[in-house]
């Protein structure tokens, strides 16, 4: 009502002014106050933040030189024992003298010391104390592990050891996976954080208490829920988290304080404008097998980030690229299988056995410079037959798999796991 009243005085005076001087007044006053009330109402209704569609960034660069950001390929040396099997479709954390691995199907979570020796292994599927329902995500929380159960909202806690030691929030959070951003935490969900709220980012401060919502949830990806692989479409590292959504060719970036798209990327066979139009929403699952039958670029996946790089897969054209964007000078390097194994003179294409190991493999995580990957043991005997005697970084990997004294104990089809130390 106060708000009323000023507007009606002040439109009097624009009314009975006759001195232009006076009328110049009451003009600028009811600016400034019409400013603040706008204002006013905008931080009220911060739903949305505006930003820009990010700066373009071709992926489909098809550059050899990518091996210049390879410095050293190693196998983690990890006890074999009777667990191993678990060691499939997991998730892996890097902590200053852990390794940490949860399966994302059976719940089974381990921890092995730097140096192989395995610390625990449990399972904690269940209704009970320290244990999970849903699996979610997990990552490292001072000196603890957090694992966001989707079932029951909550992020339960475990000591290096694997033991229960508490639940970090006592309010419910409903989202597909969280993660913590300084002395934020923010839940991502295709389904919003409520049915009122159509916001795929919910940002809480410490106490888990809501601070606001970003980026509208387009219709098609409501409630449909879609994931590539074991991983979800997001990763955070340090006080940066970084994620896509699916089916579209923008890369965010939430840090403790701003929220933009950093990237629009620009790929060959690119999903055609409108082709997710709302009349064409009810078949969904027609227009999945759409962008799949005709090789749309799509499926992105494994994102992770190290100190200088980021790194993803998706797909095009039927085939699987690899990617690796250099952070400093958004060089991109992306890789994908040769048509041929050896070029017209018969020698072995160069990088082959490179190119076969990385795109048979998946990303897990990184911690600093270094990027740690899962494969499986018949990729890497493949690798050794079609290896070429000068590529020394290959032929060094493959050396020290074969030292490694748990190789022989695994399985063809088994999981192993090394890590790529990334130049500078």
């Amino acid at each position: 009502m106060l708000c009323i009243s000023i507007f009606i005085n002040l439109f009097k005076n624009i009314i009975c002014c006759s001195m232009n001087r006076l009328l110049m007044h009451t003009l600028t006053l009811l600016l400034v106050l019409f400013s603040f009330m706008s204002g006013f109402f905008s931080c009220i209704n911060n739903e949305v933040n505006t930003f820009s569609n990010g700066k373009d960034l071709k992926l489909d660069v098809q550059n050899d030189s990518f091996v210049e950001c390879i410095k050293e390929i190693s196998p983690l040396p990890l006890c074999v024992d009777e667990d191993w099997l678990i060691f499939d479709n997991v998730n892996m954390v890097v902590t200053s003298d852990r390794y940490f691995f949860i399966n994302t199907r059976s719940y089974h979570i381990a921890s092995f010391d730097h140096r192989g020796n395995k610390i625990f292994c449990k399972q904690i599927r269940g209704r009970g104390r320290g244990e999970i329902l849903s699996y979610g995500n997990f990552f490292p929380h001072g000196d603890s592990i957090c694992i966001y159960d989707q079932a029951s909202g909550l992020l339960p806690l475990y000591d290096t050891n694997g033991s229960f030691c508490g639940i970090l929030n006592d309010k419910r959070i409903d989202a597909e996976v969280v993660y913590p951003v300084a002395n934020k935490y923010v839940a991502l969900s295709y389904s919003g954080a409520s049915l009122s709220d159509r916001h795929y980012v919910t940002i809480y401060n410490n106490n888990f208490e809501r601070i606001r919502s970003e980026l509208e949830i387009p219709d098609y990806l409501y409630d449909n829920y879609l994931t590539v692989g074991d991983r979800h479409l997001s990763n955070v590292e340090g006080d940066t988290l970084r994620f896509m959504l699916n089916l579209d060719y923008k890369f965010y970036t939430i840090t403790p304080d701003s929220f933009f798209c950093s990237y629009h990327f620009i790929t060959q066979n690119a999903i055609p404008d409108g082709f997710f139009s709302k009349k064409r929403i009810k078949e969904f699952s027609n227009l999945l097998e759409q962008v799949e039958n005709n090789g749309y670029a799509s499926g992105f996946e494994n994102i992770c980030e190290s100190d200088n790089y980021i790194i993803l897969n998706y797909h095009v054209n039927r085939k699987r690229i690899l990617t690796f964007i250099n952070k400093k000078n958004e060089q991109v390097y992306s890789i994908e299988l040769p048509k041929k194994v050896r070029d017209l003179e018969g020698h072995v294409i160069p990088n082959l056995s490179l190119k076969y190991l990385l795109l048979n493999s998946v990303p897990l995580c990184t911690n600093g410079d270094y990027l740690y990957l899962s494969v499986r043991k018949n990729i890497v005997e493949i690798i050794e037959t079609i290896k070429d005697e000068t590529d020394t970084v290959i032929n060094d990997f493959v050396t020290k798999c074969k030292e490694y004294p748990s190789f022989e104990k695994i399985d063809e089809e088994d999981t192993m796991f090394y890590r790529i130390q990334l130049k500078v």
